[in-house]
């Protein structure tokens, strides 16, 4: 990843751990952190890191936000990697 990544795009509907971790200034990474989710099929889900904690927050975002987000899915596709599919069967 590099610093215009925004996420992931193309995940199949499933059970997935999303799984990441910080990096100090050397880019040397931290400890791993995660979490499961069950994803709908063209569910689109935010998440926001929080600098402070170094880690994803909790929250959820407003609808109003989601719908923003969903609204600007063109712009942000160039941002969002795709899933690595040759990994999914493993």
């Amino acid at each position: 990843v590099g610093p215009n990544f925004k996420g992931v795009k193309m995940i199949p509907a499933g059970i997935h751990f999303i799984s990441f971790s910080s990096t100090n200034k050397d880019k040397q990474p931290g400890p791993r952190t995660g979490f499961f989710y069950s994803f709908s099929p063209k569910e689109m889900v935010v998440r926001k890191w929080d600098s402070g904690t170094e880690a994803l927050s909790s929250d959820q975002v407003s609808a109003e936000e989601l719908e923003r987000f969903e609204h600007n899915r063109k712009e942000l596709d160039r941002f969002l990697g795709p899933y690595p599919y040759d990994r999914y069967k493993q």
